[in-house]
């Protein structure tokens, strides 16, 4: 596997910022003000125009609309 490590640039950080203002609003205050990496991780992606690897395609839908999933309901 060749992986390698991006920085993250400012439009997936905005994107990431997006989403996680959409998901505070919907939560109660109480919740955690920092957000999960998993926001970063959709942003990114957002940004690169990659897909996600995930099993939790529910969060993602709801915050990453047009980012392509690769699920275990995706794969035949």
């Amino acid at each position: 596997m060749l992986i390698s490590v991006e920085p993250l640039s400012s439009e997936a950080a905005y994107a990431a910022s997006l989403a996680f203002k959409a998901h505070r609003s919907r939560r109660a205050l109480k919740d955690p003000k920092i957000p999960r990496p998993d926001f970063f991780i959709g942003g990114h992606a957002q940004a690169a125009g990659a897909a996600i690897l995930t099993r939790d395609a529910r969060f993602y839908r709801s915050y990453f609309p047009q980012v392509e999933l690769i699920t275990p309901e995706t794969q035949p």
